[in-house]
Parts: structure tokens; C-alpha cells; sequence
């Protein structure tokens, strides 16, 4: 529908009835006037077209270009353009002649406005009509103010405008919401879809309009709330985004709205996210990950001031984002064995995840990936100094145990036995210190000491014959025993 294409910031500054000066039921001949004065004033020059629009020009909009006008000339014959031009523009409030029309072609607003102020406080189609084009006349007023503040024009900054400007939306929004839910406003409007006599604008193209106006209405706020984001300025996008949360409450969709206001960055994010999840090469996946968190940053800086924290779209967009990356971590972490990296993303991805099994997942793996780097660490800090560098050396530390006699070798009283090395970490500052007694103390010898293990090769002589003799003891018993 047309109405979403019209929809924002310059819903009236672009407006076809205020840029070719017409009203709202003009049509034959002086319709035909007005296009052949326009066309005029073009030849004539850009002083004869600027003098046209000295009056016509309700705010700080400039003279539109000839480019835009023409198009809009052509734009306006096409009747589904035309009436949903007019629903942003001023109705006549009754037959013939209209006095507060004529006055908003010549520049008059104060005689505009006070006819139809007048006229709302009375009851039948004429007061309808008259709060319809105050409801416009305020909303074009919020918007030429607001579109001055956006630019930065002096005198904009300061408190007094401020509530100016405050004014100016809320009165709009007042007479916006008397509408909406009025079914003879919408009678109104059904008669002016069938004053246009064309067949596609029936019944249905009514109540489809009525069903999206509340929603593509938001898509105006939505503008100037990117406009402000784009620009850092954060607090005033809150502002738009509370009058979108504050207006036609249960009509309209804000997260729909937010969603298509800031679709270029969502359909940047989601090309990221596509590329993270379709990547088939495991060492790639942290950067991966990491061009998507990039990418989300700001984005997700906006929604964090905007939205409250239980904001089903933003919830879900973080979910899909911590759930599509979380598949790359653990290949990751096997082909690199860079554990320390994937720790710490993994955290990241914890933040962005709400549902519980999803985050029972990431917090199983970060308790297993911080007992990894825990492990080494202490693998990779010297035993001497504490000080902790990647790929510290080893000084091997031999030991033996487990020592079994071995009946096979009955007559030699052999034995068998197992070894093992104990890597310790020794930088190369300290490895003057390392020595077998040294060392006794660390964890892991101290462990295999407390087993019964021993420092050296083998088992000596006498481990031997302790084996031995612990097995004739053994067999003493059993005989004893038996």
C-alpha cells in the first residue's frame, strides 16, 4: 500500500496538494489553471517561481525543483496516489466554496485554523472534517520543526523550542487519536475514496487503509528516530520512540515499524550472520563470530537506550545471533586450540542469549573451556618465577612405578613396571634453578610421589626386591589362608 511509501518525514513537505498548491476537491478548471500557472512560473524563470511559493509554503520548506514537481504533476493522476496524498493534506469541509482552504492556498493559516477550531467542537461531517485538518495542520507543524532541529538550525537546541515542539506533537497526536477509532471519520473518508469513481478503490482499499494507517503511521516518528540515531543523538530518538509507543497504542506495531525503519542495518547484520553460519572453515570461525558482533554493535548500542530489555524483537535478534555463532565455537576451538579466544567469545555470546537451553549450553562450555585455560596456564606459567608466556619450555621430570614382579622371569626375579614424564615449565630466565630436588614440590610429581611413584628411569635393586618380597608375603598369607 501506497501509505507506506508516503510515510515519513516528509509525508507533507512532499506532499503533491501542498507542492502544486491545490486543495483537497479542486479539480476542472481550476485545477487546469493552477498546473498552467505552475508551468508558467517555470518559464518565466527562478524568481517568478519562487514568488509563487512565498505564500503558498506553510514552514521552512524551500521551492521544490521542477523535476520533483513534474513528477508530482503526473503522480496525481493516478487515483489510489492522489487520495492517499489528500489524507495528509486538507479536506474541504463543505460544498462550494471553502474559505479555509482558499486561505491555506494564499498563506493564511490563522484564518484556516480558526475556522476549523470552531468547527470541531460541533457535531455532523463538518466538525469531523474540521478535526482532520487540524490533526493535519498540527502534525505538518510538528514535522517542519522537527525537520529544523534535525538540521541543526539555530535556535533549535534551547528548552523554549523544545516545548514548542513538544506541543506541536502532541496536539497533532490528540487529533490523530480522535479519529482513528471513529467509524463515521472513516465514513467520511470512504465517500471521498468513492468521489474518485475508479473501481479498485472499493470497500477493501477503505478497510485496508484504515487497518495500516496506525501502523505506517509510526513509520513517520520511526524516521526521525534513525535520523537522530545516525546522528549520535540518542535522547531524541527515545523521544520519537516514546510518541511511537505512546500513540494508537493496540493498533499499530512499533517493533514492525522499528524492524523496517532500520531494515538497511538488519539486512547489513543478516549478511554477516548468513556468511558465519554457511562458513564451512573451522579456523576462520572466531573472525567469523567477531565480524558479527562488529556488525551488531551499534545497531544493538541504539536498541539497548531504546527498548526496554524484554522487547521481543530485540530479545529474539540477539538469540539468533548468540545461537548461529555458538555452532562455530567448538569446531573452532578443536582445529586451533585456541581456547583462551573462544572463551572469551563465548562469554559475549551469553549476554546476547535468553532462552534457557541456549544459554545452559554456553555455560556448560564456558565451565569447560575455563578448566582448559585454566590447566593451561599453569602449564604455561614457570614453576620459579610465576611468570606466565605461551609456549614455555619444558624441563621432563622421569618417574616410575607400578613395579610387579613378573612370574615369566621367575629365576632373574624380574619385574615390570610403568614410566611416565612430567612436564614442568621453566622459562628460559630460570632454568639455571632446575634440579630433581628442586622440582619435588611441584603438584603434579607430588601427586605421583603420594601414589607411590619414584623419580628416575627404572626401579633400582632394591625396588626390585621389594617387590619380590612383598609378593612372598602375599603368598605366605594365602597359604596361611588356605
Amino acid at each position: 500500500m501506497l501509505l507506506d511509501e508516503i510515510c515519513n518525514s516528509k509525508v507533507y513537505h512532499h506532499n503533491a496538494y501542498y507542492l502544486l498548491g491545490l486543495y483537497v476537491g479542486m479539480a476542472g478548471r481550476k485545477l487546469k489553471r493552477r498546473i498552467e500557472d505552475l508551468q508558467s512560473a517555470r518559464e518565466m524563470g527562478v524568481s517568478e517561481w519562487n514568488a509563487i511559493y512565498d505564500k503558498l509554503l506553510l514552514g521552512s520548506v524551500t521551492a521544490p525543483n521542477n523535476e520533483l514537481v513534474e513528477d508530482l504533476t503526473e503522480r496525481i493522476k493516478d487515483p489510489e496516489f492522489a487520495i492517499s496524498e489528500s489524507f495528509f493534506w486538507f479536506w474541504p469541509t463543505g460544498d462550494g466554496a471553502d474559505s479555509a482552504l482558499e486561505a491555506i492556498v494564499a498563506g493564511d493559516k490563522t484564518t484556516a485554523f480558526n475556522n476549523w477550531r470552531s468547527l470541531s467542537t460541533k457535531a455532523g461531517n463538518e466538525a469531523i472534517i474540521a478535526r482532520h485538518n487540524l490533526a493535519v495542520l498540527f502534525h505538518y507543524y510538528a514535522i517542519d520543526a522537527e525537520s529544523q532541529r534535525l538540521e541543526g538550525k539555530e535556535g533549535t537546541e534551547t528548552n523554549e523550542y523544545l516545548g514548542m515542539l513538544e506541543g506541536f506533537w502532541r496536539t497533532a497526536f490528540h487529533y490523530w487519536e480522535m479519529l482513528i477509532d471513529d467509524d463515521d471519520f472513516w465514513d467520511v473518508f470512504a465517500k471521498r475514496v468513492s468521489d474518485f469513481d475508479d473501481p479498485r478503490l472499493d470497500q477493501n482499499f477503505v478497510d485496508g487503509f484504515r487497518n495500516q494507517f496506525p501502523i505506517s503511521f509510526d513509520n513517520i516518528n520511526a524516521d526521525f528516530l534513525v535520523s537522530y540515531a545516525k546522528a549520535g543523538k540518542l535522547h531524541e530518538a527515545k523521544r520519537h520512540f516514546v510518541y511511537m509507543t505512546e500513540t494508537m497504542r493496540g493498533s499499530d506495531d512499533v517493533d514492525e515499524t522499528l524492524n523496517n525503519a532500520f531494515k538497511p542495518q538488519i539486512d547489513k547484520l543478516n549478511i554477516h550472520i548468513k556468511h558465519c553460519r554457511d562458513s564451512k572453515v573451522d579456523e576462520d570461525g572466531l573472525k567469523d563470530i567477531r565480524s558479527v558482533l562488529n556488525a551488531s554493535k551499534e545497531l544493538f548500542g541504539i536498541f539497548s537506550f531504546l527498548l526496554p530489555p524484554e522487547n521481543r524483537m530485540f530479545k529474539d535478534l540477539k538469540n539468533d545471533i548468540a545461537k548461529t555463532c555458538h555452532r562455530r565455537t567448538y569446531p573452532y576451538a578443536k582445529k586451533t586450540e585456541d581456547f583462551e579466544g573462544t572463551l572469551l567469545v563465548v562469554k559475549e555470546l551469553l549476554k546476547l542469549a535468553s532462552s534457557s537451553s541456549l544459554k545452559n549450553s554456553l555455560e556448560k562450555d564456558i565451565v569447560e573451556l575455563e578448566k582448559i585455560v585454566k590447566n593451561r596456564r599453569e602449564a604455561d606459567t614457570c614453576w620459579f618465577c610465576k611468570t606466565y608466556r605461551k609456549g614455555t619450555p619444558r624441563e621432563k621430570v622421569k618417574m616410575y612405578g607400578e613395579v610387579m614382579p613378573n612370574p615369566e622371569r621367575y629365576a632373574q626375579r624380574g619385574v615390570t613396571y610403568s614410566t611416565y614424564e612430567v612436564p614442568i615449565p621453566v622459562c628460559s630466565s630460570c632454568s639455571h634453578k632446575f634440579s630433581i630436588s628442586s622440582v619435588r614440590a611441584y603438584p603434579l610429581i607430588q601427586k605421583y610421589l603420594a601414589e607411590g611413584w619414584k623419580i628416575g628411569d627404572g626401579p633400582s635393586n632394591a625396588d626390585i626386591a621389594a617387590a619380590w618380597n612383598d609378593l612372598a608375603v602375599l603368598m605366605q598369607l594365602i597359604g596361611k589362608r588356605g
